[in-house]
Order: structure tokens, then sequence, then C-alpha cells
């Protein structure tokens, strides 16, 4: 079934990340007593063989697609491995089938047997499918301009049952890997070279923190974001200026007749104490106990890092680590998933719903 992979290239962002869950996977009727009955495991056969079906005409479909020549064929293995988990579930539904209703727990044909450790087994897949989910969300934020991934703190394992590991979740921070900065030429653009955040003001007047420094002078002169909030400094450029110039400080200098420099104000950074704690929202990153309370700085002080006019940040997201990892999560979630599916309880993946992006 992982042959398919070579032809499946439509899919590099979108189909790399369908079928993945934020959440904890749902249980299609979910067995009350110690043993699923042989009429409902048919049941969960029958529709577990639909999503298949479905899961490849819409593969090939995409492979006939105008978009196949235009994808890395890397997007094409996540959907492959998708199929083929599918594939396996429904195999270890026959095998218990075949069992019977009143027989011990089946064993799978990779070798994993199940019995008391179903919950174990459940809360080990809800940590894999947040990984999967997390690998996502930072592909999908891979063209936003400061994004910090985010990554899933090393998981520690709740032990194994017959080799197969019960990971848990130890919880999630940023990556405040410096991204690459990518000159613009664009003299409101201002990249970020240190562990600094600009402040952000929202109209309801709450504070965030962000890493896009791609600015703009709205109707007032006013330096905003891309979205169209404020800089919690108010740098507002004269109507009569000819220019600006920002310095690696933040001083912010509007150009006048004869060249001649006049400062109107300066842009600060804000550090944390510990950044990597900051929770992501929809329109920036507000801080947290863990975090700590921002500091407003001049750059160049406090580890706050320089500005660099003329640059953007780009995200910190490689997308080959994140495939290879999100692959990994994928493979170590169908093992579990092929555990359960011996005790008729079927978990099927669902696609995450796709964060906004900063």
């Amino acid at each position: 079934m992982l042959q398919r992979a070579s032809a499946l290239t439509a899919v590099l962002l979108l189909a790399s990340c369908q079928g993945t869950s934020s959440s904890p996977s749902t249980t299609a009727h979910p067995v009350d007593t110690g043993e699923p009955s042989r009429a409902e495991l048919q049941q969960q056969i029958q529709e577990l063989e639909m999503r298949l079906v479905e899961a490849e005409a819409r593969a090939a479909l995409l492979e006939r697609s105008s978009l196949a020549s235009q994808v890395d064929s890397a997007g094409g293995i996540q959907l492959a491995a998708r199929i083929e988990g599918l594939s396996r579930t429904v195999e270890q539904l026959r095998l218990a089938t075949l069992a019977g209703a009143t027989a011990q727990p089946v064993e799978a044909s990779h070798g994993v047997e199940v019995g008391a450790g179903v919950e174990s087994l459940k809360g080990a897949l809800a940590a894999l499918d947040g990984q999967c989910a997390l690998h996502c969300e930072n592909i999908a934020n891979l063209g936003v301009s400061g994004y910090k991934r985010r990554r899933p703190l090393p998981v520690s394992s709740a032990g194994a049952l017959n080799d197969v590991r019960h990971p848990r979740s130890a919880g999630v921070q940023l990556d405040m890997t410096q991204g690459a900065l990518k000159r613009t030429g664009n003299s409101l653009d201002l990249g970020v070279e240190g562990a600094g955040f600009f402040g952000i003001e929202l109209p309801n007047g709450e504070q965030r923190y962000t890493r896009n420094g791609a600015l703009r002078m709205d109707v007032n002169g006013h330096l905003v974001t891309a979205e169209g909030y404020l800089l919690s400094d108010q740098v507002q450029i004269p109507p009569d200026s000819q220019g600006i110039s920002i310095s690696a400080d933040g001083e912010v200098y509007s150009l006048g007749e004869g060249n001649t420099q006049t400062q109107i104000g300066t842009v600060r950074l804000h550090v944390f104490r510990n950044p990597s704690d900051l929770k992501g929202e929809s329109n920036g990153y507000t801080a947290t106990t863990l975090s700590g309370d921002p500091v407003a700085v001049q750059p160049t002080t406090a580890g706050a890092g320089r500005l660099l006019q003329g640059y953007i940040e780009l995200a910190n997201v490689g997308l080959q680590t994140e495939l290879v990892e999100l692959q990994q999560a994928e493979n170590d979630a169908v093992v579990i998933r092929c555990a359960l599916a011996t005790q008729g309880i079927l978990t099927v993946p669902r696609a995450p719903v796709q964060p906004a992006a900063r």
C-alpha cells in the first residue's frame, strides 16, 4: 500500500494533515461490556471499509489533479500511510470477528495483545493525535512571518504492553529558535535578531506580543501590524515625512527636507523570563504565569536583540523535520489503533481545524 506514495504527490500540506486529531479520537459504538459482539464488530468493519474506500477514492482524485506536478511527493506518503493504517485496522477487526465474541483478546498480526491496558492505550493514542495536530499546525503556519513552531515536550512513557509504547503528553512549548531573516527592502519591515517581541494593542485595549514585524502606516500615520493593530509605543509618522529610518536600537527618525532627521519615537521590544511558555492566540501571544510578565526595553539591551530595518523574520518551521516527526507519530498511532481494534474499539482519525495564522 505504501508503494502508492510516489504517485500521491498532490497533498504535501493539506493531505499530510488530514486524518490527524487535536483531541482524543472518537470511538464508534463503544463497548460497555468486556467483549464486543460479533454483530458490533461486523458493523464496525462495514463503517471502516466505507471510510477506506472514500480515502482511496480521494487519493486517486488528487493523483489525477492539476496539483500533482506542483507538490513534493512527501505529502503523498502521509496519505498512503493513513490508507495503510485503515487497512490494518480492518484486518484486526476481521481477526476479532473470526475469533468469536466470547474468545480471549485476539493477538494482532504485528504481535500486539491488549486487555487490561485499553485505557492506557486510549491515553497514548490521544497523546499521539495531539502531536500530529501540532505538526500540522506548524506546517499550516510555514508562511507566517515571525511564527514560532509549537513543539511537544519530551513524551514520557507510561510503560509498555507487549512492546507497545504508551506515551503520555508532557505539554507544549514554543520553540524560540531564531527564524531566518529575509531582506525585503520595505522601510516599514522590521526583523528581530534576538529574543524580544513587539508589543501590540488590540481595539479593546488588551496587549498582545508578536515577532511579525511586517508593519504599515494607517490613515493617521501610526505604525500598525498587517492586521491593523497599533504598536504599543504608538509611533506616528508626520504627514510631510519623506521617509523613515529605524536604528538597530529602535529609534525612529523622520526624514525631512535637506535629508534632515528628526526623532519621532522609539520601537521597544518586550522580553519574558520564559518566552517558551507564552500562550498563542489568533492575534499574537499572551503572557502566562510560567512565561512571566513582559518587560519593555530598548532594543540591544537586556537580551532583547536588535532591529533590522527592511527585513522580516521567517517562521522557524523546518518542513522536512515536521513531516518526519508527523510520520513517526502517525506510525505509532497506527499500531495502537490496531491494538484497540482487536478489542472492538474503533478509532478513526479526524481532520483538525487549522488555526488562524498570526
